[in-house]
Parts: structure tokens; sequence; C-alpha cells
């Protein structure tokens, strides 16, 4: 029977005293390494002298391996978008765009550079017609991207803020509107209008009655009626904005107000009317001029005919003789007459002379 060691001379062999070939040497191999797929040339099996992990891990000491941790992409999407630093107006879209355009406006209406007067949030809601989340979101990315600073404000309720602008981006506004890119001072329509093909008169249908022109000096307009038309009734907005017209001119207090017509939006939102205790129609307050006008203009011509008299009166009592006074006005107190002689010649001017005169002088 042949012996194992006759059958397998090659089993005899030292495997630990196997090297791999260099230069000329006849290339010797004794057998397939495990997963020797993973290997993909000569060239790689060369490059392994010692037996280790078929994952290696970095280390620092071994500069000449390729480290997996070092060949990771970074974090984040592997087709990353070009994102410049800072962004200019042509990026700002929806309701930032909008927020950007109104508070660009009030710098223009203030007269300062770049710097908005006090403005609260509820203001920016009610221009834009946007919510307040809407409003607070807009406002925070302006803030974030730099289109905007804060440079003062006051928290609380009744808090505002003032905001500096980045004159690039206003230049760049300036320019798009020398172009005629975009319209000046044009706020995007309202979405009740965008989403429908009927005007603004269509949308009002019996609101076209409502007569705005009291209040249309501090921006009331047709749109605001649009915001209020589903919370209240023509009639008690009418009356609401008489009132407040009225208020705004008599009314110390309402007079104080940073912003009006904020103010009065929000009471007719929530379905409320402005009424004042001490109100005067337009109507009442054109007759009580009127009535004014007539006491003036009625005191005025008294006060003339009155100076015109005295001076007729003098006139004629000059070129009166002493026996033309004595005979008109006799001196009668010692006789029992209490009437003095002056007033016995005023009556007889007034009663005889002063109708004839007064004719010469065209009053009526």
């Amino acid at each position: 029977m042949a012996r194992l060691d006759d059958l397998l001379p090659e089993l005899k062999d030292d495997t630990s005293a196997q090297k791999l070939p260099n230069g000329n040497e006849p290339r010797i191999l004794t057998g397939k390494k495990r997963r020797a797929w993973l290997v993909d040339s000569y060239e790689d099996k060369s490059s392994i002298q010692k037996k280790e992990s078929i994952n290696p891990v970095h280390k620092p000491e071994s500069p000449s391996r390729v480290s997996m941790i070092d060949t990771l992409p970074p974090k984040g999407s592997m087709n990353r978008v070009y994102k410049p630093k800072l962004l200019c107006f042509a990026d700002l879209r929806s309701n930032p765009l909008q927020l950007f355009r109104y508070l660009y406006e009030l710098t223009q209406s203030a007269g300062e550079d770049y710097k908005t007067p006090r403005v609260k949030l509820r203001d920016m809601m009610l221009y834009i017609n946007i919510s307040k989340d809407s409003a607070r979101t807009a406002l925070r990315f302006l803030l974030k991207q730099k289109f905007i600073e804060r440079i003062e404000f006051q928290p609380g309720h009744l808090g505002w803020s003032r905001y500096q602008l980045n004159e690039n981006i206003c230049n760049e506004l300036e320019r798009e509107v020398l172009k005629g890119s975009i319209k000046p001072f044009e706020i995007t329509k309202n979405k009740a209008i965008e989403t429908s093909t009927l005007s603004i008169t269509d949308l009002l249908d019996n609101w076209e009655d409502v007569d705005i022109s009291p209040l249309e000096y501090i921006g009331f307009n047709k749109k605001h009626l649009l915001q209020i038309k589903n919370k209240s009734t023509p009639d008690v907005v009418q009356e609401s904005i008489n009132h407040f017209a009225y208020s705004l001119k008599y009314n110390a207090k309402t007079k104080e107000y940073p912003n009006p017509l904020a103010t009065l939006i929000t009471v007719l939102k929530r379905g409320e009317a402005w009424l004042e205790p001490n109100y005067q129609s337009p109507q009442e307050l054109a007759q009580l001029k009127v009535i004014e006008a007539k006491k003036a203009e009625l005191e005025r011509k008294k006060a003339i005919e009155e100076e015109l008299y005295k001076i007729a009166f003098d006139e004629w009592q000059q070129d009166l003789s002493k026996e033309e006074l004595d005979s008109l006005a006799p001196d009668g107190r010692k006789k029992g007459d209490p009437t003095p002689p002056a007033a016995k010649l005023s009556i007889y001017f007034k009663e005889k002379i002063w109708p004839e005169k007064r004719k010469n002088y065209n009053l009526k």
C-alpha cells in the first residue's frame, strides 16, 4: 500500500517559507488564497506582504495604505448644487418678495437711507394679505439671508421693529424698476384675485356703494373691502369708515395711533364696528359750518352798520347849529323830564334821519 508521503510530496514543503517571485525568478504558487476574487491583478497580490484583514482599518502611521474613510464622499446629497454665499433680488419669490417690496416702500415714504419707520407684524399681514405664520417665515428668511437687518425694536403685544434694508439689494431693485422689468411700488395681487377672472368690482358686488373716500388719504382702498366682506356688512363698514374719519380729525387718542389703517381693519375683521360717542355726520358738520358762517356774516354786517351809524350820526350832529340842537333835543330835566338831550338827539336821528342815510350806504 502506497504511503501518503509518496502520493503528495508537496505537502512536505513548509508553506511559511514560500515567497512571491521578484524580478526574473520563476513564479511558484502552491495554492489559491481564500476569496481571491477580491484581488484584481497580480500587482495587487504583490502589494500584500503579510496576512491582514480584508477590510483594512485606517492607521495614521501607515501612509502608504489608502483608508476607506479617506475615500468616503462628504455627507449630503451626492449631486450637490452650487449655492452662492449671498442671494440677490432676483432670487426672491412669493411672500419674501412681497414683504421686501413693502419694506422698501416704507423706506421711500420715510425718506431715510433705506431705513423703515416703526412697523408691526400685523401691518405686514394686512398689507400683503398673508397669515401671521407666513409673515413670520418671510421675515425670518429676509433676516437670515441678510436682505434686511433689525436695527431697533420694542417687544410685547404693542411691539414694533425698524429695519435697515440691504443697500445693494435696493439698488438692484431700483435698476429693475428703471429697466421696466417690474412696476414701481406694486404689491403682488391679492390671492383671491389671482385665482379668479373676476374684477374687484365683480367680487365686491353690493359693496360697490361703500364710500371709502373719507379714508383714502391713509391708504384705504377696495382691496381692504375684499378682506372684510365676509366678516361684516356694507352698512356697518360705511358707518365705521365715517366714524373713524371723524375720530381721526377730532379725537386726540386716535391721532396717536402709529398705523390707524391697520387698527380699523383689525376691528372690522373681527366683525365689529367703529363707533364714536360724539360722532357728527358729514352732513351735520356741513350744516354747522354753514350756520357758523351765517352767524359770523351777520355779526360782521352788524358791526359795520353800527360803525356807519356812528359816523353818520357824528356828521349830522356836527352840521347842526346850537339853536337846532336845542330845538330837536331840549334839556327838560329841570322840569321833570329825565331824558338827557344827547339821548333825545340820538333817538331823533335814528327814527327820522338814519333810514334815509342808510340807503346811501347800500345796507339791507
